[in-house]
């Protein structure tokens, strides 16, 4: 299903929402866009088997799953649309990521595959997995994301009672924020000035049990993150990596603000780091 160069969705709020075993293909990032200069437009995927490729989408645009095998490969999303200054997404019903995928309690959202795709200057994450209205009790499996990048992830203007960036978690590689996992591989992906953590897994905590399996990464690389935020954020995580239970082979870290790797091992012989280098983080206040 190919649509027309550009598409500007208008001034209405709109979705679109691809049918089931359907392929949105454009002719590429650059020449198939996704224009939402107003208000929000977003790619709401709700039935299995939908691919995306091959197309961008720039301004008010998102892209969200709530089904299996949901497929996702050149694609690019940005939250500006000067290439400079972030827009105010919030304002437009907010956006939780750029490429977003809900779960649900008592469901295991499966077969997931984000495949060289970016995201430029991010609202608020660039890519995050969550449970809609839950903490605990549904997740994630067979998740793969191969050579994506997330850069300038977080806005700051995530806030509360008028505090720009008092609440803003936004990192590159949300996944997951809430849920369990079993089987997830991010493999040669980027993270570049995330407003906090460049790769983040949540953990587990009283009311927010999350049990991981297989999860790994491979070669990933982690640059300037947690820079941006400073001490404006209420906690500060501003790191790399953030995670717990996985598997993290040839990674690398630059001058992240708190650390390359924050790493907790939650599950006895579960967390290995391997080849792994983090270098000149900057000396802050």
């Amino acid at each position: 299903m190919p649509f027309d160069d550009p598409l500007r969705c208008s001034r209405c709020r709109q979705e679109i929402g691809p049918a089931e075993g359907v392929t949105v293909r454009g002719a590429g990032p650059g020449l198939t866009r996704l224009i939402a200069e107003r208000e929000a437009c977003r790619i709401a995927v709700d039935a299995p088997g939908v691919t995306l490729t091959n197309l961008g989408g720039f301004g008010y645009v998102g892209v969200q799953d709530a089904a299996d095998r949901f497929c996702c490969e050149d694609v690019y999303l940005t939250h500006s649309l000067d290439g400079r200054t972030y827009l105010p997404f919030g304002q437009k019903g907010g956006c939780t990521a750029a490429f977003m995928v809900w779960g649900r309690r008592g469901k295991t959202v499966r077969d997931l595959t984000f495949r060289r795709c970016t995201v430029e200057k991010s609202y608020h994450h660039s890519f995050s997995l969550n449970l809609a209205g839950a903490s605990e009790g549904g997740g994630f499996a067979d998740v793969l994301f191969d050579q994506c990048h997330a850069v300038g992830a977080g806005s700051g203007l995530e806030g509360k009672d008028g505090m720009p960036g008092v609440r803003d978690w936004s990192g590159g590689f949300d996944i997951p924020d809430a849920g369990d996992f079993e089987g997830l591989t991010v493999r040669d992906c980027q993270a570049l000035d995330c407003w906090q953590d460049g790769f983040h897994l949540d953990g587990s905590w009283k009311g927010h049990r999350q049990m991981v399996k297989d999860v790994r990464f491979e070669r990933c690389v982690a640059v300037d993150c947690g820079r941006r935020s400073g001490t404006v954020p209420t906690e500060l995580y501003q790191s790399g990596f953030y995670v717990q239970s996985a598997t993290l082979v040839d990674c690398r870290t630059e001058r992240c603000r708190k650390a390359g790797f924050l790493c907790k091992n939650q599950e006895a012989g579960w967390l290995v780091l391997e080849h792994c280098q983090d270098t000149a983080r900057p000396t802050v206040s």
